[in-house]
This record gives C-alpha cells, structure tokens and sequence, in this order.
C-alpha cells in the first residue's frame, strides 16, 4: 500500500488480520505493472531472464531470496540466504550466498538480513537487518569486508 494511504473504508485492523489471514505480504489499491518469476535454484552463475519492458531500463536490482541451492557446510546454521543482483538492462540473474550469514556466525530466527544498497561512491554493497549491525560486502559480494 502506498505509504499514508488506506484502502477506502478498511480499518488498519481489518487490512492487518486479511494479510495474516491470506498470507500476503502486502495489500495495494492497484493491480500489479507486471508479474516476474526469478529461479533461485541456481547459484554462482550468470542466468538468462526476459525482463518485462517496465525493468528493461534498470541497470541493477538487488533482492535478498533465499535458495535451496545453497548448501549448509559444517559449520552452518543451515541458512540459504543470497543476494540475487538482476541486471534488467542485460537480461541476466546471478545470486550471491552469503557465506558470512549462512556459516552460522548467527542466530538464524532471531537475526536477519533485512535490506541492501549498492553504494554510488564506493561501488560496495551496504546492507544491515534486525539485530545485525550495518555491514560492507567485499568483492565476491559473499562475504563482509574486512
């Protein structure tokens, strides 16, 4: 929902109980521009993907997902978090695991990683979550900066 505005006639209480009842993760007033399915199944490797027209201007998205293709090693929490890097503008896909959250150096369900940014003066990948403090990914965008 756009931020300050409600559904016509729905109490934030009745939207909140519908979401937790249907499982959405967000309610809008309109229809979405367009619907995409990206595999997360493949990691390490670039991915071909038909961007819609509305994407196909973008140079990079950064999504958090994570994938069964990520497997826990043995010191793993068993997480499968990844950072999938979409470059619309040359149609492919390449996720990331984050091996410094994966390799249970965390207590998986009480933090997270919640958001990512790439840095425009540095070219780095920012990013922090709940009970995480801010981070710097390095270069193979796997693991923090040191």
């Amino acid at each position: 929902m756009p931020q300050g505005r409600r559904l016509p006639g729905a109490a934030t209480d009745e939207l909140c109980a519908l979401m937790r009842a249907r499982k959405l993760p967000l309610i809008t007033q309109r229809a979405p521009l367009f619907e995409l399915t990206l595999l997360t199944v493949i990691i390490d490797e670039q991915i071909e993907v038909q961007f819609p027209d509305e994407l196909k201007a973008k140079q990079e998205l950064l999504i958090l997902c994570y994938s069964s293709a990520i497997k826990p090693g043995p010191q793993s929490g068993h997480a499968n978090q990844a950072l999938l890097v979409a470059n619309p503008s040359e149609r492919h896909i390449r996720l990331y695991p984050q091996d410094w959250f994966n390799d249970g150096r965390v207590d998986l369900g009480y933090q997270w990683v919640t958001r990512v940014v790439r840095d425009p003066r540095t070219n780095r990948v920012r990013g922090d979550g709940i009970r995480i403090g801010a981070f710097v990914l390095d270069d193979t965008l796997r693991n923090l900066q040191q």
